[in-house]
């Protein structure tokens, strides 16, 4: 994995990479990459696929209930416009936010 693969990767997940860290990332990078690729080169066609890592799932009653108030769902919110909550934009181009 090259310097520029890892500094768009952490662009994406919003993490500022110091240079002089780049070349150690990169073998880390590599160690999982290179470990997924071991696990994708098992055997599993004998394996029965999982739908949960339980044995069973215990899933709650869908009984319908009391729906919350928009005034209390809001109270403990960082920021709210016109009853919605407000978040920080996460989505488009970094400089133009």
């Amino acid at each position: 994995m090259d310097d520029s693969e890892i500094l768009k990767v952490s662009g994406l997940a919003r993490i500022a990479i110091e240079s002089q860290k780049l070349p150690e990332l990169g073998k880390r990078f590599e160690k999982i990459l290179k470990h997924f690729k071991e696990l994708e080169d098992l055997d599993t066609s004998d394996v029965e696929p999982l739908f949960h890592f339980k044995e069973e799932l215990k899933l709650r009653p869908d009984t319908p209930e009391t729906p919350i108030d928009t005034k209390t769902l809001l109270k403990n919110a960082p920021d709210s416009y016109d009853n919605c909550f407000k978040i920080t934009r996460v989505i488009g181009d970094q400089g133009n936010e």
